[in-house]
């Protein structure tokens, strides 16, 4: 986590920093910071990756509709992104 936190302080305008943060986060069970990180790098540049991404922490903090939502975002986005497919099922 702390080289991706070290990378978005230093380019705190490149989407995919913050992305990989999200998905640190993520792996660490921190939701919360997680679901900023991924809307910061949606913010930045959206992308099915971190759209999905913002999905999965969402409903692995509770937000299950939220999250369902965006995967079904990101899986329009890009058809061929197995990842919201994955969990969409």
């Amino acid at each position: 986590m702390s080289a991706f936190a070290r990378t978005t302080a230093l380019e705190p305008r490149w989407a995919v920093g913050h992305c990989g943060l999200g998905e640190a986060y993520h792996a660490g069970r921190k939701y919360k910071e997680a679901i900023a990180a991924f809307q910061k790098a949606n913010e930045l540049d959206t992308k099915p990756r971190s759209v999905a991404g913002l999905g999965l922490a969402r409903y692995a903090k509770g937000e299950t509709a939220q999250g369902l939502k965006d995967l079904q975002s990101a899986a329009a986005m890009d058809s061929t992104s197995g990842l919201p497919h994955y969990y969409l099922g």
